[in-house]
């Protein structure tokens, strides 16, 4: 059974070792939606800055197995600069959260790491929680992920 919680510094490792589980993935930190130059020094500030956390990591009989990055879209600054979001009310961005990444580890796929409700209420029981989500749209191409 897939068990769900919010990344807090508390976990942190977890999802260092989750994003290690690939090469695609490795020293991934998740800050590319954020900064121009993200790494893992700059995730952690973020996220022992963060009184929501910054998303969730998913794990089976606990082992992390999968990570949903999602949080304001004010966070998300380079992310905002998309013509994606140009058509957006910059005075949602606090309210309105944006999941700009989802990974699940090698070999895991299509284990129901997937299919589990992604808990989005844990974090409107979060005071400051979103009122509402946003998701990119992604595309596949040559094993190469882009937002559209």
């Amino acid at each position: 059974m897939i068990e769900t919680k919010v990344l807090t510094p508390v976990n942190f490792q977890d999802f260092v070792d989750l994003m290690n589980t690939n090469p695609s993935s490795a020293g991934c930190m998740c800050t590319w939606w954020m900064i121009a130059v993200g790494n893992k020094a700059v995730f952690q500030a973020v996220l022992e800055q963060s009184p929501l956390g910054m998303g969730i990591l998913a794990y089976d009989s606990g082992e992390p197995v999968g990570w949903l990055a999602c949080g304001p879209r004010q966070r998300y600054a380079r992310a905002m600069k998309t013509p994606t979001f140009q058509g957006r009310d910059p005075l949602e961005d606090g309210s309105v959260w944006l999941a700009p990444c989802f990974f699940v580890k090698t070999g895991r796929q299509h284990t129901g790491v997937t299919t589990t409700p992604w808990p989005w209420k844990v974090f409107l029981s979060v005071r400051g929680g979103p009122t509402s989500q946003a998701t990119c749209r992604l595309a596949l191409t040559s094993g190469h992920l882009s937002v559209k």
